[in-house]
């Protein structure tokens, strides 16, 4: 393994807020629709992965969704 490709850190203010999540919960956009999606999709490509490697081969996320 090399080392770090960059010569010199430079150090970074990342903001936070109050409430959950550091604060994002507020910053977020008022589409939970948008957002429930995008989730749902994370979800069963990670059930998707596991089946994979309990089974060997690949999975298709579609062919976990009864739709």
């Amino acid at each position: 393994m090399r080392g770090c490709p960059y010569k010199t850190r430079t150090p970074m203010k990342v903001p936070t807020g109050e409430g959950g999540h550091g604060g994002g919960d507020v910053r977020m956009p008022a589409d939970p629709l948008g957002r429930a999606v995008d989730g749902a999709r994370s979800l069963v490509t990670g059930l998707a992965a596991n089946r994979s490697f309990e089974s060997g081969p690949p999975v298709r996320a579609r062919a976990l969704l009864d739709v």
